[in-house]
């Protein structure tokens, strides 16, 4: 005896769901700091490309802050892309959390 073609169907999808999740987490560079518990219970933590970008986000908020051509450059690319400063802040943050998981997969 086998499940209902609508239950079928939804553990399909969510197995679906768990595959692609799983994916992303894997090109995203996997977990960042993830913990575990002894009985197998954990968190996964941020992505690796999570923190690269929370990284570089940070170092280019602080250049611009200290900086005004640096803060001015940052303007006049947001306004050329159509962005909020702030999205193009976040914009560049994943670009180089990108090139740095780019980077550290062609030295491995």
């Amino acid at each position: 005896m086998g499940w209902s073609p609508e239950t079928q169907q939804a553990i399909d999808e969510t197995m679906d769901e768990v595959e692609r999740r799983l994916r992303w987490r894997t090109e995203a560079g996997g977990d960042a700091f993830p913990w575990h518990c002894g009985d197998g219970l954990g968190s996964p933590g941020m992505t690796l490309l999570d923190y690269f970008a929370a990284q570089a986000m940070q170092a280019e908020i602080s250049s611009a802050g200290m900086n005004m051509e640096a803060a001015i450059a940052l303007a006049q690319a947001a306004s050329e892309a159509g962005r909020e400063v702030e999205e193009q802040v976040a914009f560049n943050a994943y670009a180089v959390a990108r090139a740095m998981l780019k980077a550290r997969d062609k030295q491995q």
